[in-house]
């Protein structure tokens, strides 16, 4: 059906949600107030909780620290918060009552002291609810700062630091600080240990070395340059600050994105590219003269490996050589309002992860390839490697821009990869929203699934895949039969979709594409509204459930 203004077709299929009447105070307290592993110091902490119940009225919140009311989330804390409210004021009818933000920052506390924290739901009438659970928490001591330029470091766009750089982690006592102050500091590779901060100040900038050389090679990866900030083993690890981490990947536009090989072969790598250029050149010249051996060898900036409780918060990441953070096998980990600018680089995922308990809110992402992407291995070998399963994910309050998709499973989905909820954030000319890949042959899938909450605008591709055609470049039939082992196609299942609105898809609204020996099963959608879509397109699925209360429409 077509409608002749997209306020009555957005009140038509239900995407203007209650906006008036009969507003009560909220029924129930939060619940699930924690502050995560490594999420505060000796002056500052994040708190966190649950989403209220549907149906419960919230306006916002209130945080009380030792009884006292200390702020509310009405206020822009986080980069996360000021997109999405610029989004929501261009938005309004299509954002309804959806995208509600739940955690805080607290700061101005004292090192060494223990506070008590509550939050309360205050609903559109001003009425508070009961107190959510209390959580107690002892900031950690003052800790030691050692400074950069102190240890040596020179901060004039030129000198490269990785020798003073390294030597001052190394030396950094127990839960000390390494600060790196306003300026430009080039670096090779780095490798970060357990117990200690990396703080980037206002105007620091930590940049990545434009010379191969400086770089270590396959031994934070598994082939090919590791990267800029690597770390392997480790625990307890804060990236704090509001500085930038720039991997020099490849040159600028005019717009200031990064520029896309106009085709993927030495020519265009090596006009487009900077460090992804002079990375591929060395082993080039070493003999590796296949495209795709090479090309697939580029650094990516941030790799953690078996790395426990990790926050990375406050900072921009941009511009890798191809990925901006692989997180391989690390669990506690929280992502926490930063800006990730990797748009258009080429395989420019803004994070990928393997392993545990993630949360990823309050944060900006402008990709070359998927924003936030879980990877599970890929065959019979991963399947069967128990670090290789992806548990407990959550990922909230956050602005996507472009990207490939926005939350991702796969392509590698071996292992398997359970237990997500991704609510609360907007997907705005982004590829897909949701996004389920793999290909004939991988193995595992993703399941327990809970996608609610979320707004779409003029998504390129689909709003929803759940896919087994999945290839890419490197994806060649003899390398599934070689490598992949032979284990049962990929299957995603137990999937919920709710409380959404979509407007605008090039593609189909929701596209299922399974395998006659595997079907993508029991993936259900309740209370989702699509306008300017294109139909429905289901193969090799079964049990797709799309309810009563989810419309589709047109609007001119």
């Amino acid at each position: 059906m077509r409608y002749k203004s997209v306020a009555a077709a957005a009140a038509a299929c239900g995407i203007l949600m209650a906006a008036s009447c009969g507003f009560a105070a909220p029924k129930h307290a939060p619940e699930g107030l924690k502050i995560p592993v490594m999420a505060f110091d000796d002056d500052e902490a994040w708190l966190f909780w649950n989403r209220p119940a549907d149906g419960d009225d919230v306006a916002y919140y209130n945080v009380y620290r030792d009884g006292a009311l200390v702020g509310s989330t009405k206020t822009l804390q986080t980069i996360g918060d000021e997109s999405i409210a610029s989004f929501r004021e261009k938005n309004d009818k299509l954002c309804g009552n959806l995208l509600i933000k739940h955690s805080f920052h607290v700061d101005g506390l004292k090192a060494s002291k223990e506070y008590r924290f509550t939050v309360r739901a205050v609903g559109h009438d001003g009425k508070e609810s009961a107190d959510s659970n209390a959580v107690v928490q002892m900031t950690s001591a003052a800790p030691m700062i050692v400074n950069a330029v102190d240890a040596g470091a020179v901060g004039d766009g030129k000198t490269v630091n990785t020798a003073a750089l390294q030597a001052a982690i190394d030396n950094l006592p127990k839960g000390g600080v390494l600060e790196i102050p306003a300026g430009v500091f080039v670096s090779g590779s780095l490798k970060l240990r357990s117990d200690m901060t990396l703080q980037l100040d206002r105007g620091a900038v930590l940049k990545g070395s434009l010379n191969a050389d400086d770089y270590s090679l396959a031994q934070y990866t598994p082939k090919g340059f590791d990267g800029l900030l690597n770390a392997e083993a480790i625990e307890n690890v804060r990236i704090t600050g509001e500085g930038t981490i720039d991997g020099s990947g490849w040159k600028q536009d005019m717009n200031g994105y990064m520029r896309r090989p106009d085709s993927r072969d030495e020519h265009g790598v090596r006009e487009s590219g900077l460090l992804a250029w002079t990375q591929s050149e060395k082993l080039i010249s070493q003999g590796d003269t296949d495209w795709q051996s090479w090309y697939s060898k580029r650094g990516i900036s941030i790799v953690m490996k078996n790395v426990k409780n990790l926050y990375i918060g406050g900072i921009t990441l941009t511009n890798p050589p191809m990925h901006m953070m692989t997180l391989f096998k690390v669990h506690h980990v929280t992502v926490n309002n930063v800006r990730v600018l990797t748009y258009n680089c080429n395989n420019g995922d803004g994070l990928g992860f393997t392993g545990s308990d993630l949360i990823v809110s309050n944060s900006y992402f402008d990709c070359g390839d998927d924003a936030v992407v879980f990877k599970a291995g890929t065959g019979a070998v991963a399947a069967a490697d128990k670090g290789r399963i992806v548990s407990g994910a959550h990922i909230f309050n956050n602005y996507v821009r472009h990207a490939h998709g926005g939350v991702v499973f796969g392509s590698q989905t071996a292992a398997g990869i359970h237990d997500v909820l991704a609510e609360d954030n907007v997907y705005n000319h982004t590829d897909v929203g949701l996004r389920c890949k793999t290909t004939k042959g991988m193995g595992g899938g993703a399941w327990n699934i809970h996608f609610r909450n979320n707004v779409m605008k003029d998504m390129g591709r689909q709003a929803f895949i759940f896919t087994t055609k999945y290839r890419d470049a490197y994806t060649t039939d003899k390398m599934i039969k070689k490598d992949f082992g032979g284990v049962p196609d990929g299957c995603f299942h137990d999937i919920l979709v709710e409380n959404c609105n979509v407007y605008g898809a090039r593609r189909a609204a929701i596209e299922v594409y399974g395998t006659e020996n595997v079907k993508h099963h029991d993936i259900t959608f309740k209370n989702v509204h699509f306008l300017n879509t294109m139909p429905v397109s289901i193969e090799n699925g079964e049990r797709i459930n799309i309810g009563k209360d989810v419309t589709f429409g047109f609007a001119d």
